[in-house]
């Protein structure tokens, strides 16, 4: 999303365009677009992204919040699950986090150049 934004700055900016508004996901000069899944199918087809959702979002927002350190409790909170057991998939996150090994492989990779 950070190198659309950068495209978006750049053609906005080449074109003299002022934005209007904030949105993540707008027209070029700002207003929001009126149908998120039509936004959404054009920046996946933009970026050559193919078999992405949007529900996936969710999912990945739900796995960071485990894999930093929140808890389900948090995870459950943050994405707006009614209860407890529509989080409790991502409880193998959980395990993993508490490993050991996890925080061997989260040095290494966050080493890695």
């Amino acid at each position: 999303m950070l190198e659309r934004r950068a495209y978006l700055d750049k053609m906005r900016s080449s074109r003299g365009i002022e934005v209007v508004g904030n949105y993540v996901v707008s027209h070029l000069d700002g207003p929001r677009m009126g149908d998120i899944k039509t936004a959404w199918k054009r920046v996946c087809k933009d970026l050559d992204l193919t078999d992405f959702h949007f529900h996936d979002n969710r999912h990945t927002f739900c796995s960071n919040i485990i894999m930093a350190g929140g808890t389900l409790k948090h995870a459950k909170e943050m994405i707006g699950h009614k209860t407890l057991r529509m989080t409790d998939r991502y409880s193998h996150l959980e395990a993993a986090r508490d490993n050991p090994i996890h925080s061997i492989l989260a040095a290494h990779y966050g080493s890695a150049s």
